[in-house]
Parts: structure tokens; sequence; C-alpha cells
């Protein structure tokens, strides 16, 4: 699943927002993130940091919401700018999730990641780096794919594995672990598979029916490898090999 992490590039990017006609670089869209914040407060002037922000469709959409005051951090430098000249309410920063504490000052009520986090190298560092990032009621939300079962044979990258694969989905099992290591106390932990089923399935419709503009527009080798990607990402979910959670967490 390697080509997943070249869609997240900036082309990817641009060519996920054709598909999912907003910037929006996970799953489900919208629909994701109301989803996500269905259990959440609203709060309008809440501080929220998005991580992983990419395009910053997603933090426009919430703070638009009246979720809160958004700022999207993002390691892409090109979609930074385009998040930045496109949605000037919020404010963003390009920077590793790593150095995310030397690069912002301000401490957040809420923070959120949509399929970001299986794309940290080291998601034990990257939690306690946003830890620091909470103000101390602060609540972290985890929107991402999970290895629902560590007997089963799987093609995805797992903790200890020689597998050098940037695609690092959630241990279902490992993550209250991984959570309490790096100072947060899970709250909440929902199985979301049968959604991220119907979100592909969706989605690659859409990847097919638009073959042409898409080549048109971008190319032949980024359709393909769009097509390539997401029918093994689907296939995976459908096997049961992969799954699609939702993570809830506060500052311990």
């Amino acid at each position: 699943m390697t080509g997943h992490d070249s869609l997240r590039e900036y082309a990817g990017k641009q060519l996920v927002s054709f598909l999912r006609k907003g910037d929006f670089a996970h799953a489900g869209e919208e629909a994701a993130i109301d989803l996500a914040f269905s259990n959440v407060a609203r709060a309008p002037e809440q501080s929220i940091l998005d991580v992983g922000c990419g395009l910053g469709g997603t933090a426009a959409y919430i703070q638009d919401h009246r979720l809160g005051r958004v700022t999207g951090l993002d390691i892409e430098k090109e979609a930074i700018l385009y998040a930045q000249e496109k949605y000037p309410t919020c404010v963003f920063h390009c920077c590793d999730v790593l150095d995310a504490a030397q690069v912002i000052t301000q401490r957040f009520d809420l923070i959120c990641m949509f399929n970001a986090f299986y794309a940290f190298s080291d998601q034990l560092a990257a939690l306690k780096t946003l830890n620091k990032l909470i103000d101390m009621k602060g609540k972290i939300i985890i929107f991402d794919y999970s290895d629902p079962d560590i007997r089963k044979i799987t093609p995805l990258f797992r903790a200890g594995d020689k597998n050098t694969s940037p695609f690092k989905p959630i241990s279902f099992q490992g993550i209250d672990s991984l959570l309490e290591q790096s100072g947060w106390k899970l709250s909440k932990k929902i199985d979301i598979s049968p959604q991220y089923i119907q979100w592909y399935t969706q989605l690659i419709d859409r990847l097919q029916g638009n073959e042409n503009e898409i080549i048109r527009l971008f190319s032949q080798s980024l359709f393909q490898k769009a097509i390539t990607t997401y029918s093994s990402i689907k296939e995976s979910l459908v096997k049961d090999l992969l799954g699609g959670i939702l993570l809830y967490a506060e500052k311990a």
C-alpha cells in the first residue's frame, strides 16, 4: 500500500480534492467530520489543531460550522501555501508533527487528525509531542485506518515488523497502551469499518466515472496509481484485513 503515501503529496491531494469535490484528503469528507464531532460539544470559541490538514478543507469546514477556531498543520509546503491563500480565516503552519511543539506556541482545547496518524514514522513520539500542545483538560480525536486483528495474515505494517512501509494503521488492541505511554487516556474507541467500505466504494466509482477528465487534468500514471491504491485499500477493508477507527482520548 505504499502508493497511498505518494497520493499524500501535493498532486495526489489535488486529485483527491477533485474526486471529493472539496479540499479533503481523508475518507468520508464532510460525513467523516460530522461523525467525528458528533461526540464533541459544540464550542465555537474552543481552539482546535488539525494535524495533517492537507489542503485545509477540513479545518475550514470545522471552523465554518462553528465547532471551534482552527489551526492547521501539515508537512507539505505546497499544500499549506494553498490552504493559506484559500482559507485565510484559519491559521496554517508547515512542519513535521515531531517539530510542532517548537513551531507552535499556542495550547489547544482539542486536537484532531483525519487519516494522518497512519503516515507518522514514529507514532509514539508524535503523540508525546501533541500532548505538549494540549491544554490541561484538552482532548484528541483520531480518525484513521485500523489493523483489526493481530492474528490475521495481513499486508499491513505492524509494530516490530521489518517492513518499512509508511502505511501504519492503528492496532485495535494496542492503541490503548500507546496512548497511555504518551500521556493520553482513552475515553472511547469506535469501529467504523463499514463506513470506510462505503466511502471507498464511492471514491472508486467517482475515479472510474471521471477517468478521461482525471487523465487530462493530472496524468495517466497518477490515475492508475489512484485506482491501484484505492482498490487495494477497499479489498483489504472487505477482507477485514484493514478497518476504520475513531478514537477519543483526553490528557491524562
